[in-house]
């Protein structure tokens, strides 16, 4: 292989996996004196789409120097590998480093790479990034770092940023004139100028030090978080398609909203507002106003509301037209807080939540509860919006207790992290919809109350059995390495993505799964599967089961025909028939056999 295009990596772990996009085969060198090995390399156009990766386990504890030789590797996939060094610099036709997160990168060299469209660098230690010679970069992530600084004045085709969790003290975006997406929270900002930026969507610009913020040149503008700065004024009068505000801990004392009509969600909580006119936004359906100077507040135009901040009445409200008590009996509007508990032997735990509102957490240590906002729905938590708590008393068990209207998102296993919950019940809180609790020791988990569910991680745990007949809204379940012996997915029709692998099932019925794309169900005691109802499926691992040569050909049969230009995969190593089944059979219909 061309040395030129090697890349280097240097992890503490005991075990690493790695995703690689491109053409042709990589050669890796694992570093540990193991022979070398030869990959066929996947095309990225899609990220989901090399599910299994490529795994390495080390006998020993020591740092090792992983080198990866590949004339057409384009994309690079490496998060959550306790790396401490990587070097891309000779490899000029990388186009994807996007995930280099979670790591424990102290420096970050892609100015060689000049192709490169994707960064996803968050969760690292890099105290400097230069991406001046990036000009095709189109998305960038490097928050939860400890950058002081940011140049992105040659990037002018970026869309999406998110340099929040660092130490910025400014940040420059009037070269960046097609951004639709910036997050820099959680930083200590002065000034932000976004006048230039005409085509942004969402901008979150929370925890700084903003005294101004003008975004009257942001007309398609739909979501803002600017809240906990110093703001004293917030001109919303040019941004119509906005749907969430979030301006709450500021110092306004004024807020006009009555060009926001399609407004749903307002959050201007603990301000100085003696007036708050919502008449013009009948579609709101949440709001948080607690903590300010409102002496009334008609919401007799507001009949979509259907959550309001159960602290309105810690205003100086004379003459509400829905006054207290009647919000305590209104239907649907002063709905009680749901509860969500979960039980860990860890020492240190970690979670993540969204939503919308707050969310007060009770750790279970005899400690004052805490509140949270809720700043978003995103599923993919950076270190900035987790929530951390350490454990100083002697016990061994403590039980967490999450409370509020409007989570829709509970990660308890952020990072793969073990928080080692022996329980989680999450039955009260019917409007959640992304449930991660995976490398736990759950040993039962209900979800039949949670029928707005869409996302399902419960890996790496200690399940017997997963009841998922009233979670028909679920496109992903992930359930791996438990302890299932069945598993019925009749009624989840949405589904998209299953991981069922390293369980005890003997069968598998997916015939009404017409939506799914990717099945991941090796490493059980399958002796036939049937798949001729998903013509969808694009990625199909059965490795490791009882499939017979009969049974593997009878699935050939039934896989859908690939007429497209991109590679789909079927893995069957490891059963009784791989070695002398007709895999010709699934070739013929475009299919990548391993």
């Amino acid at each position: 292989m061309n040395k030129e295009n090697q890349m280097t990596m240097t992890t503490c772990a005991g075990e690493i996996k790695l995703y690689l996009g491109g053409t042709g085969t990589a050669v890796i060198d694992w570093g540990d004196g193991s022979e070398s090995e030869t990959h066929d390399l996947i095309p990225d156009y899609d990220l989901e789409i090399m599910g299994h990766g490529i795994k390495h386990e080390y006998s020993d504890e020591v740092a090792h120097t992983i080198t990866i030789s590949g004339s057409d590797t384009t994309f690079l996939k490496s998060w959550e590998n306790q790396l401490t060094a990587l070097d891309v610099s000779r490899n000029i036709a990388l186009k994807g480093l996007v995930v280099c997160y979670a790591n424990e990168l102290t420096e970050l060299d892609v100015s060689k790479n000049t192709a490169l469209t994707n960064l996803w660098c968050y969760a690292n230690k890099l105290t400097k990034l230069d991406v001046s010679r990036n000009s095709a970069l189109t998305d960038l992530d490097c928050s939860g770092n400890l950058l002081t600084e940011l140049d992105i004045s040659k990037n002018s085709v970026l869309t999406d940023l998110n340099c929040s969790g660092n130490l910025l003290t400014e940040l420059d975006v009037s070269k960046n004139s097609v951004l639709t997406d910036l997050n820099c929270s959680v930083n200590q900002l002065t000034e932000l100028y976004v006048i230039k930026n005409s085509a942004l969507v969402t901008l979150s610009c929370f925890d700084n030090k903003l005294m101004k913020l003008d975004v009257s040149k942001n007309s398609v503008l739909t979501d803002l978080w600017c809240s906990e700065n110093q703001l004293t004024e917030l001109d919303m009068s040019k941004n119509t398609a906005l749907t969430n505000l979030w301006c709450s801990d500021n110092q306004l004392t004024e807020l006009d909203i009555s060009k926001n009509t399609a407004l749903t969600c307002l959050d201007c909580s603990r301000n100085q507002l003696t007036g708050l006119d919502i008449s013009a936004n009948t579609a709101l359906t949440w709001l948080s106003c607690d903590k300010n100077a409102l002496t009334t507040l008609d919401m007799s135009r507001n009949t979509a509301l259907n959550v309001i901040n159960h602290d309105i009445s810690t205003n100086l409200l004379k003459e509400p037209h829905l006054n207290k008590e009647d919000l305590n009996n209104a239907s649907g509007l002063a709905k009680a807080d749901s509860k969500m508990t979960m039980t860990t032997l860890a020492k240190d735990v970690e979670i993540g939540l969204g939503g919308s509102g707050t969310a007060v957490v009770n750790w279970g240590d005899g400690s004052e509860s805490k509140v949270y906002e809720l700043h978003s729905d995103n599923q993919y938590f950076s270190y900035s919006y987790s929530l951390e708590h350490e454990y100083s008393d002697k016990e061994i068990v403590h039980v967490i207790t999450v409370s509020g209207k409007n989570i829709r998102t509970l990660v308890c296993s952020i990072l793969c992290r073990d928080n080692a919950l022996t329980e989680l019940y999450v039955n009260e809180n019917t409007v959640l919809e992304w449930l991660d609790c995976y490398n736990s020791q759950l040993t039962t988990l209900d979800v039949s109350a949670n029928k707005t569910l869409t996302h399902l991680s419960c890996e790496n745990n200690q399940l017997t059995t997963l009841d998922v007949s009233s979670n028909t809204a679920l496109t992903t379940l992930l359930c791996r390495e438990n302890e299932l012996t069945t598993l019925d997915v009749s009624r989840n029709t949405a589904l998209t993505d299953l991981s069922c692998m390293g369980n005890k099932l003997a069968e598998l019925d997916v015939s009404r799964n017409s939506a799914l794309i990717y099945l991941y169900c090796g490493k059980n005691t399958l002796t036939a599967l049937d798949v001729s109802n998903n013509t969808s499926m694009r990625v199909l691992c059965c490795d490791y089961n009882l499939l017979t040569v009969d049974a593997l050909n009878a699935l050939f049969e039934t896989l859908p025909n690939n007429e497209t230009e991109y590679t789909w995969i079927l893995d069957i190593e490891g059963n009784p028939g791989t070695e002398t089944c007709d895999k010709s059979i699934a070739e013929k219909k475009g299919w990548e056999v391993d």
